[in-house]
């Protein structure tokens, strides 16, 4: 996560830092001020903060689904894709999209 939320606030300007692009520097790093350094590392911080915070709520909301494909695992060791989608169709509405894969 760390290494995306760089590259999205370093190459891709996605975060109030600001528009820039900066190059890895090669060898010795990028060069760029200390304040600089610490808006960048700020910024990466609370993207990061932010994806954890968003899987956690995931993994928290679907914990009953959750177990029920680990204890299936636990006692199978596998599962083929149809029979995960019938687990999880027991929880929450699939998208016909993805039903059909």
């Amino acid at each position: 996560v760390e290494r995306m939320a760089r590259a999205m606030v370093t190459q891709f300007g996605m975060s109030d830092v600001g528009s820039l692009a900066i190059d890895d520097g090669g060898f010795m790093g990028p060069e760029y001020s200390e304040d600089l350094s610490e808006k960048i590392d700020g910024a990466i911080k609370a993207i990061s903060d932010e994806c954890y915070l968003n899987a956690l709520n995931i993994l928290m909301t679907n914990r009953a689904c959750l177990d029920k494909v680990a204890d299936e695992l636990t006692e199978t060791e596998t599962m083929t894709g149809d029979r995960l989608r019938d687990i999880i169709a027991e929880y929450v509405e699939i998208p016909a999209k993805l039903a059909a894969v």
